[in-house]
């Protein structure tokens, strides 16, 4: 459902808004008929998963993925100057904005005034150290958090580089609230349902409100 999102926002809506389900909505109805249909022309195979999709990607079998950064140092190594980066297209004119997130370092409970503060410390000053983020992008192809080191890499003359930090403007922050592992279980429920043919699109994503909210209440009792 992460591929799905950009399909939402196109058509000007978040699946979670202050970390309330946002699903029975025109948008998410849009979307819905709009991917489907695009399996039904033979554009889009929802049957093939993701790393059917990188296969046939990398094998030229097919013209495009929508992918993150984590897969662009293995892309670019089997496809070197035969791959190239673009921002996503947009849909009726409107932009498909898809989440983009960051990797944390948590620790449980009262970790840091335990016994294990000292080396917990050191360790965060050690990943948050310019050292430390300037060696993420060369030897993992992550981005750096630290502003400055942040600030360097974007002044590489890289072209791919340069593609990837615009691909970043058409993102939004994905939301760490456990709610929303709630609403991806009900986004494939109705997706996949009305992918079947068993529901319309009105059924559809009343049915995924009503799973996520009911799920989250029960989460709450």
């Amino acid at each position: 459902m992460y591929w799905f999102i950009p399909f939402i926002t196109a058509f000007g809506e978040v699946p979670l808004i202050k970390d309330k389900p946002n699903l029975d909505t025109p948008a998410m109805r849009q979307a819905l008929v709009f991917v489907w249909q695009q399996a039904k022309n033979n554009i889009v195979d929802i049957e093939c998963s993701y790393n059917c999709a990188i296969k046939k990607f990398s094998e030229g079998k097919v013209a495009y993925t929508i992918n993150g950064i984590w897969a662009y140092k293995n892309l670019k190594k089997e496809l070197d100057e035969n791959l190239g980066i673009a921002v996503m297209p947009k849909i009726n004119g409107k932009p498909m904005l898809s989440y983009s997130s960051s990797i944390v370092a948590t620790f449980p409970k009262q970790s840091l005034s335990g016994e294990n503060h000292n080396s917990i410390k050191k360790f965060i000053s050690y990943i948050q150290s310019p050292s430390f983020q300037s060696s993420l992008w060369p030897k993992l192809n992550e981005l750096p958090a630290l502003a400055s080191e942040f600030d360097n890499f974007k002044k590489q003359p890289d072209s791919d580089v340069q593609l990837l930090l615009k691909t970043l403007e058409n993102t939004r922050p994905m939301s760490s609230h456990k709610n929303m592992s709630i609403v991806w279980e009900a986004l494939l429920k109705g997706f996949t349902r009305f992918g079947s043919g068993a529901w319309n699109e009105k059924r559809a994503t009343n049915y995924m409100q009503k799973t996520a909210t009911r799920s989250i209440q029960s989460e709450n009792k």
